[in-house]
Order: structure tokens, then C-alpha cells, then sequence
């Protein structure tokens, strides 16, 4: 696991120091590690990243049920992929589920399909045989952003993009993505009504 780490770490630095240079707050060294993410060799590459980075180090959680554990390192920030089965109404559910979370977190991850009952399992995001709804997103992103505000989480990013030049809308075929579509316009809305 050492010689791991060390690749890892030798990866992650011309990145840290690009974050650096472009005075990039937060600097997130790992996510969702879940079988070796509470290892102590995380501590080393912290500090190896802190010579060159001097912003926020952070790792993300798979969850919140992992935010007891020292995920990342000891220097690092926890934050939260979250993806919580929640039942209608889905604003009083993100409440709970926020206000669980020590003061400041940030989601660093929140999506879900569109299609219907998705709320059951929103990190399924190519289900088969479902109603496609992409109304599903809209309440969804809406209620996640409302909650934030509300409870005072530190930020909130919205997930999923792919990678590709040509962002992908929401469709039966992608019910996961949402460019330019509904549940688009509510991540803009909530972004809009927090300046």
C-alpha cells in the first residue's frame, strides 16, 4: 500500500501546485476511498501536498455515515457525496439529512435520474424499466439547494456532467445527466437566488 501512496502522492502534486498558482481554495486529495480510506498513510501525502498547496485539504466521503472517520488524513476537511434515500416531501428530508452533518460540510456531490421512485436509490442512474420523469430532478435539486440555505451547509455541487464536449441532456436513454434541461434550470435557480 505504501508504494501506492507514494505514486499517488506524485501524482497528485503538479496538481496541487496548479491549485496553487491559480489560488484554488480547496483542493480535494481523495474520494470515496471506502476500503482504504481511513489508512494512516493519508497523513504523509498531506503533508506532502501542504508544502505546495496551502488552501483547504479535503477528501470526500462516501456518505455521511463515514464522516466519523479520519478519511483523507488528519488535515483534511471532510466533505460529503451525498446520496441519501429520501421519501417525499423531499425539503424536510434534506433538512434531516443536513442538519446530521457537523456545521460547514459541503456536498461535494449530489445527483439523481430521472425517473420516477428514484428518490429510493439516487445513486442508481441508469435503472431499467422505469418512468422516465425528469420532474424527479427538478424537486429534487430544488428541495437539496432550499435545505442548504436553510441548515447552513458550506456549499453544495451538483453531479453529473460527463466529460465529453458535448454535455448531455436528460433523456430516457440519460436519465442521470441533466445539462440543459429542467433539473438545469433549478440548479441555475438556486445558484441565482444565493447572490
Amino acid at each position: 500500500m505504501s508504494a501506492w501512496f507514494a505514486s499517488y502522492t506524485q501524482f497528485l502534486l503538479p496538481y496541487a501546485r496548479m491549485a496553487q498558482a491559480s489560488k484554488v481554495g480547496m483542493f480535494i486529495v481523495g474520494a470515496e476511498f471506502t476500503r482504504f480510506g481511513d489508512s494512516p498513510l493519508w497523513n504523509g501525502l498531506d503533508q506532502a501536498l501542504a508544502k505546495v498547496f496551502h488552501g483547504r485539504l479535503a477528501y470526500s466521503d462516501n456518505g455521511s455515515a463515514q464522516m466519523s472517520r479520519s478519511d483523507g488524513g488528519l488535515r483534511t476537511f471532510k466533505t460529503v457525496d451525498a446520496y441519501p434515500p429520501i421519501n417525499p416531501p423531499f425539503l424536510a428530508g434534506w433538512q434531516a439529512y443536513d442538519r446530521a452533518l457537523p456545521t460547514g460540510t459541503i456536498l461535494t456531490e449530489l445527483g439523481i435520474a430521472a425517473w420516477e421512485g428514484a428518490w429510493r436509490a439516487p445513486w442508481e442512474h441508469r435503472p431499467r424499466n422505469h418512468v422516465f420523469d425528469p420532474q424527479v430532478q427538478v424537486m429534487w435539486f430544488s428541495a437539496a439547494c432550499q435545505a442548504a440555505k436553510a441548515t447552513g451547509l458550506g456549499g453544495i455541487y451538483f453531479w453529473t456532467l460527463g466529460l465529453q464536449v458535448t454535455f448531455k441532456t436528460t433523456t430516457a436513454a440519460t436519465p442521470g445527466a441533466w445539462a440543459h434541461s429542467a433539473g438545469a434550470t433549478a440548479i441555475a435557480r438556486c445558484f441565482e437566488d444565493a447572490q
